[in-house]
């Protein structure tokens, strides 16, 4: 099943990526920001759900899709926005690193 969540994680940046660019231009990046962090938040709030009271699997499994909304794009619009151009390739660095270290890329 990893081989599956791979492939619709990689299906889902390639579709949404766009949209999620698009909405941070056109509605403000922190905003788009925010709901997609609280649309990430949603699978392990399935799995809480599912360990305490009994939530479906196939619930939870579904849930999984929103673990991969394209934020990252938007985290590097709004370093983009704040940090000096000089700057900017080692802050793009540092994010990318974090998220890397972190296991969120």
């Amino acid at each position: 099943w990893s081989a599956v969540l791979a492939t619709a994680a990689c299906l889902i940046h390639f579709v949404l990526g766009p949209a999620v660019g698009g909405l941070a231009d056109a509605l403000g990046r922190r905003r788009v920001l925010l709901v997609c962090s609280v649309l990430e938040l949603l699978p392990a709030w399935g799995i809480f759900i599912h360990v305490f009271t009994g939530l479906s699997l196939y619930a939870v499994f579904f849930l999984t899709i929103f673990a991969d909304i394209p934020s990252q794009a938007v985290f590097l619009a709004i370093c983009a926005d704040i940090v000096p151009p000089a700057e900017r390739a080692a802050a793009f660095g540092t994010i990318l690193a974090t998220a890397q270290v972190a296991g969120l890329a």
